[in-house]
């Protein structure tokens, strides 16, 4: 082997026949070139999932950025709009299950008395539809102003946040306008079995 600094190619020759132990020359390449594939792999999915983190990141802030936009005061203004808007809900609901039940209950026990009290127990089932309504429609209007509120202050928010415009919008529209559409039927559909079947009865 050559002492000077620069190897020769019989040097080099020598080093890579003691590196293969056993094995030839392409099997080498082979292994080299199998290990920089894998290396490059490696390298490529760092810079996949560096991409990704960046992303999450940006889109953080630019919720951060939109959310800056509103005041500690609008914040308040939602935060006590969603809250009225839940109370009214669960009021509406409430109601409809007490009064629609009581309704039945009338209708059942008076079903086999007398006149008298057929004739009464209508006239009670009537006068609480009336107090159905009214409670029923302030509470909607409530709501509905309610909504409105949230609707102008979520404009600001992030598409996939605004969750009291979203429940006003395409499919999810329908389903709340056929749930107003079922409390409102329900409470006429029990003041006219008041009126025609128990009020009017001969």
């Amino acid at each position: 082997m050559n002492n000077g600094t620069a190897p020769t190619l019989d040097d080099l020759v020598e080093r890579v026949r003691a590196l293969e132990t056993g094995q030839r020359p392409v099997d080498l390449v082979e292994r080299v070139v199998r290990l920089e594939t894998a290396q490059r792999a490696e390298n490529l999915a760092e810079r996949v999932r560096t991409i990704e983190t960046a992303q999450r990141t940006l889109g953080t802030d630019l919720r951060t950025l939109e959310r800056a936009n509103i005041t500690d005061q609008e914040e308040l203004i939602h935060e006590h709009a969603a809250h009225w808007l839940r109370m009214v809900n669960t009021n509406v609901w409430t109601l409809n299950s007490i009064f629609l039940v009581g309704s039945i209950i009338a209708f059942s026990n008076a079903q086999s008395a007398t006149l008298h009290w057929k004739h009464t127990a209508g006239w009670i089932v009537l006068a609480l539809s009336i107090v159905w309504f009214f409670a029923d429609f302030s509470y909607t209007i409530a709501a509905l102003r309610a909504r409105g509120i949230l609707a102008r202050l979520e404009n600001r928010f992030a598409e996939d946040e605004r969750l009291y415009t979203w429940q006003t919008t395409g499919p999810p529209r329908l389903l709340w306008f056929l749930s107003i559409c079922a409390s409102y039927l329900s409470m006429a559909g029990v003041a006219y079995i008041a009126v025609t079947n128990f009020i009017q009865a001969k």
